[in-house]
């Protein structure tokens, strides 16, 4: 091959590597995550490395909002020797001091069908049922409820860049007082044939919101099997999460740019 043709190829491969790896860049720098941290006000509500812990003479109740959006879903495990009979039309999820109701009546329905070929199927019988307005825990178990989530939303202020850049401030602060996102969960329940009613108030608020670009805030790790890292085969995880934190992943808005003559460069911060 003449000297020609060979600086020809490999100017060609750089242009191609550059390429791609402006375009991988472009991709990860294009989603950014909003992070929530948040604080139990209930004084007897603890941060544990998995869960945040609830309890009283009767039962202990787990919450874990890491995710996205945020999960309000609680555990609640029975440590009493008699059942716990936990009653969801009693039961609400309160969110700056708006109440939504756990128990919503619903009939479940659900069906099977069986096929018989790639032109023929038949459905075999369905069957519905009640939302249960009552839910028995039995002795030393334990029932997952799962309904709301705590903020779907971007929270936008002027005081926080959407798209924070190195000198941008990407930090708010709150206290129970002045926080955008007050939250709690009112429970009710009995013990065995008693008719008293239990009431138990978690209540929780966000103390920090911070955005950040995809590649400050997690990092790329080999994936394990069987103990071992595959180090051919990599996960984005992220760098730091917990029970009392949640996330809201967004994109950039490419008719955003960074020169003020732009009348959307202010509206980068909301």
């Amino acid at each position: 091959m003449r000297p020609t043709r060979i600086r020809e190829c490999i100017m060609k491969k750089t242009l191609f590597l550059l390429v791609i790896s402006f375009i991988l860049t472009s991709c990860s720098q294009s989603i950014y995550y909003q992070m929530y941290q948040t604080k139990p006000i209930t004084e007897n509500i603890s941060v544990k490395e998995n869960a945040l812990v609830f309890e009283d003479d009767n039962c202990i109740i787990l919450y874990d909002f890491w995710g996205e959006n945020g999960d309000m879903g609680f555990i609640v495990y029975n440590k009493n020797v008699e059942n716990v009979y936990l009653h969801l039309d009693e039961c609400f999820y309160v969110a700056n001091g708006f109440a939504y109701d756990y128990y919503q009546n619903r009939i479940y329905s659900s069906s099977s069908t069986s096929v018989l070929s790639s032109t023929i199927s038949f459905t075999s019988g369905s069957y519905s049922s009640a939302e249960k307005r009552i839910i028995c825990i039995p002795s030393q178990s334990s029932k997952k409820i799962s309904e709301f989530t705590i903020n779907s939303q971007l929270y936008k202020d002027c005081d926080i860049a959407l798209y924070p850049g190195k000198k941008d401030n990407n930090t708010l602060e709150f206290t129970k007082e002045n926080s955008p996102f007050v939250f709690g969960n009112i429970l009710a329940y009995s013990i065995g044939d008693s008719e008293t009613l239990n009431r138990i108030y978690n209540d929780f608020y966000v103390s920090k919101i911070s955005n950040y670009p995809l590649d400050v805030i997690t990092t790329e790790v080999p994936q394990e099997l069987c103990g071992k890292q595959l180090q051919y085969k990599k996960e984005r995880v992220f760098k730091n999460s917990g029970p009392d934190q949640f996330y809201i992943q967004y994109n950039y808005d490419y008719r955003y740019d960074d020169k003020p003559d732009n009348p959307m460069y202010y509206d980068r911060y909301y």
